[in-house]
């Protein structure tokens, strides 16, 4: 046996006794010998007999004798005259042997008779004394007849008496008077027999039973009270169904622990700080590249075993065991086999100090490896992540739906605003407020789109104006993977949109110019045609001016010739013009 696991043996406050498979006592701790009344060398693995019978009484001496062929009674309790002191034994086979064990139940033995003087007392005087320890006792007190039917089986059970700790304890209201099975139809029949088996024989006992039918656990002691024929049982029980729920809580998280450990390979070390021996388990020595079957390494070798830049870090190791008892460190490795760094991580704590300094720690290691690459991994991605957010040209926002009144408009808050966001929108310090807040006439048809876009993940892309800012904009809007987030993607595209409005109206300007040119380009072409035939009939008026008239008749015919030449010249929109 290991000298923990001796210095935890004699410790313990139970009587530990060991046999072997014959019976034979092979070890026996500090409490059994005293109550055994023997120094333990008196009696290993001696044959039994007076000179082994130490001041343990005849029944304790022959059930512990008989444990081989009948396991103890877990129920029956011992009394130790040498030591006026009440014991109980319990025994477990464990290989090719027996372990016994003696519990102190002397307070509890001690209880249960100073109840029973007690009833008797009460029986006897009914003092207000007895009635005032009766009414505040913190256990459940209650005492039975046990109902049988015709062939004497035990049936049910009528509460003849109950302290006021009773209800507490059962949750059984005005019990008295009333049978179980009046007041929990479904009682588990072992109940009836377990009371009736001691009103019949008036043995006591003592037991922890579960009730599925109350839900509860009892910690109860059962004895005869008065005479045999009366079948009146008295009991003593608390209520411990919370502490079972600890102990099957604590069980349970034992087992995952254990789980825990072998699932995540975690490396157990065991440091000696005086002589800097580190024996640990195979998994640690497979985390450091080793052959787990050299089962221990010195501390300097350890270190030559860590990354050159982080041997420091064991210096900062001492230092915190002898300031603090318990260190923490992250350090890298280089594997011997294949030169592979790894990444560790290492928590550890003083279990034993001797003269103000460490002398045991136990330690945990563990590969995190994974965790600083992808740390790093995303550290990076943070940062790349972080430029474009800064650097980019659009506006970028990160928004969130927040709650309204019922009935009310939706909104939304700004979680995240890049540097451009305020020069493509105007506003300033927008992080943390909401549109509605900062743009309170928003068109209604951009608050509908966002909400599509929370509601069905479809991401949509639009543009408009936007009246209170003065500004037109082309938005991206993109749903995050939580509810009602969104991310926006935006431009001020007022300048181009001016631009284009220009644009388009120089070229309206360029169109009516260019009707206006051809307009008068076909009014001078008929103006020229015109010209043309003047021209042409140029002679034939000469020659009408020239003929030879009357005095009287020229100047009708001139005036006429002129007449018909201004027409010609002028042509359809006639302007005066000169002869």
């Amino acid at each position: 046996m290991s000298a923990d696991a001796e210095s935890l043996l004699q410790g313990l406050p139970w009587g530990v006794v060991v046999l072997d498979a014959h019976g034979s006592v092979l070890r026996l701790n500090e409490q059994a010998a005293r109550w055994w009344g023997v120094r333990p060398q008196e009696v290993q693995c001696k044959p039994w007999g007076p000179a082994t019978a130490g001041t343990l009484p005849a029944d304790l001496l022959q059930a512990l004798q008989a444990v081989t062929s009948s396991p103890a009674r877990p129920d029956a309790a011992y009394f130790l005259p040498h030591h006026q002191e009440w014991i109980t034994m319990t025994s477990a086979h464990q290989g090719d042997g027996w372990v016994v064990y003696w519990q102190d139940v002397t307070e509890r033995e001690q209880a249960a008779q100073e109840l029973l003087h007690v009833k008797d007392e009460l029986a006897r005087r009914a003092t207000d004394n007895y009635a005032t320890l009766y009414n505040s006792m913190d256990e459940g007190f209650c005492i039975l007849e046990v109902l049988f039917d015709a062939a004497q089986h035990p049936v049910d059970y009528r509460f003849l008496d109950v302290n006021p700790a009773f209800e507490k304890h059962t949750g059984l209201r005005g019990a008295q008077g009333k049978t179980i099975c009046e007041l929990v139809p479904d009682i588990e029949p072992h109940w009836a027999a377990i009371y009736g088996r001691v009103a019949l024989t008036g043995e006591s006992t003592r037991l922890e039973e579960h009730s599925e039918s109350m839900g509860r656990w009892f910690n109860l002691y059962a004895f005869s009270v008065g005479p045999r024929q009366n079948r009146h049982v008295g009991v003593l029980f608390a209520d411990v169904t919370e502490r079972k729920r600890t102990e099957e809580a604590r069980r349970e998280s034992d087992a995952h622990l254990r789980q825990a450990v072998g699932l995540a390979h975690l490396g157990i070390c065991q440091w000696d700080y005086q002589t800097d021996l580190m024996r640990g388990n195979d998994e640690r020595f497979l985390m450091l590249g080793l052959d787990p079957a050299r089962a221990e390494i010195t501390v300097a070798e350890a270190i030559a075993l860590t990354h050159p830049d982080d041997r420091p870090a064991w210096a900062g190791i001492r230092e915190q065991l002898e300031a603090r008892g318990e260190f923490r460190a992250d350090y890298r490795i280089v594997r011997p086999g294949d030169g592979a760094v790894r990444w560790l991580s290492e928590v550890g704590r003083v279990v034993e100090w001797q003269h103000d300094k460490p002398a045991r720690i136990h330690s945990v290691l563990l590969d995190v490896t994974d965790s600083h690459e992808a740390a790093e991994a995303l550290r990076q991605s943070e940062a790349r992540y972080r430029s474009l957010f800064d650097n980019m040209e659009q506006g970028f926002c990160l928004l969130e739906q927040v709650a309204t009144a019922p009935g009310a408009p939706t909104d939304y808050r700004y979680r995240a605003v890049n540097p451009a966001f305020e020069r493509h929108s105007g506003l300033a310090d927008a992080t943390g407020r909401t549109i509605r807040e900062l743009v309170p006439g928003v068109e209604p048809y951009i608050m509908a789109i966002f909400d599509e876009v929370a509601t069905s993940g479809e991401s949509r892309r639009f543009g408009g104006y936007v009246a209170d800012l003065d500004r037109w904009v082309e938005v991206e809007a993109v749903a995050e993977a939580q509810p009602g987030h969104l991310a926006v993607l935006f431009s001020d595209v007022s300048a181009r949109h001016r631009a284009e409005q220009t644009l388009r109206e120089s070229e309206a300007r360029a169109q009516a110019a260019r009707a206006e040119a051809v307009q008068a380009q076909a009014a001078a072409e008929a103006q020229r045609q015109r010209l043309h035939r003047l021209v042409a009939e140029a002679p034939a008026l000469i020659a009408t001016l020239r003929a030879p008239t009357t005095s009287s008749s020229w100047p009708m015919r001139a005036s006429a010739a002129c007449s018909g030449a201004a027409s010609w010249w002028a042509g359809p929109t006639a302007r005066p013009r000169p002869i």
